[in-house]
């Protein structure tokens, strides 16, 4: 249950930067995803913390770095893998337990 809160404490803030990418996938970084991934790891220790999959079936995926760098990436269903945010200073906030 804390695994599926703590994606749901993402979901919301990582549809809203889904929804303000450019329609225009020239403006992202795009590649197969081993090599999107790869970097990230090399360059800044991120590591995949959290995936959704959208109700287009894209995945979406949120990469954290131990700096506290992170990129959000996207992978539609045609398989190649976009940089869709990218940023520093990530900090993680404890989430209050609902009732529901």
């Amino acid at each position: 249950m804390p695994r599926l809160m703590a994606l749901a404490g993402f979901a919301a803030p990582l549809a809203i930067a889904v929804l303000a990418v450019p329609a225009a996938a020239d403006s992202r970084a795009c590649n197969e995803r081993k090599s999107v991934i790869e970097p990230l790891k090399d360059a800044h220790a991120e590591e995949p913390i959290g995936i959704v999959m959208g109700l287009n079936g894209s995945v979406i995926e949120l990469l954290r770095g131990t700096s506290g760098s992170w990129t959000i990436l996207m992978t539609p269903s045609a398989g190649v893998t976009c940089i869709i945010a990218a940023g520093e200073s990530w900090e993680a906030v404890a989430r209050k337990q609902t009732a529901w």
